[in-house]
């Protein structure tokens, strides 16, 4: 009886990185996609470049896909702190964060945002 559980548990664990090795290949998988032109990957890519330009020197509150989150992003507070879009390129958004004292300069994927939001001023 013993002897199930230790193979249940080896399976399970097997299983278990297979699973994690399968999303990491979804993830590549859209990343090509999303640089092959006509794709509805690439458009929507296309659409949020064009919002985000148009957010470039403002506030904005941004949105991201999945697990791709910045901690950074995501612990500052509307009135505490701010995250100015600074530039925007086909695959990269530069933005600027005032928090507590500290600047911060990042770079995020454009595929990792799933959406933005302008903060009034």
């Amino acid at each position: 009886m013993e002897y199930l559980l230790w193979i249940l548990a080896i399976l399970g664990f097997v299983a278990f990185c297979s699973i994690g090795g399968l999303t990491a290949r979804i993830r590549k998988l859209e990343q090509q996609m999303g640089s092959m032109q006509g794709s509805p990957v690439h458009e929507e890519k296309l659409s949020l470049m064009k919002v985000m330009r148009e957010y470039i020197g403002k506030k904005v509150e941004l949105e991201f896909r999945g697990d791709e989150c910045d901690l950074d992003l995501i612990n500052v507070p509307v009135r505490k702190g701010s995250c100015i879009v600074e530039d925007v390129d086909k695959d990269w958004v530069r933005v600027h964060i005032t928090y507590d004292r500290t600047d911060k300069v990042k770079l995020i994927r454009l595929q990792a945002i799933s959406g933005v939001k302008g903060i009034g001023e």
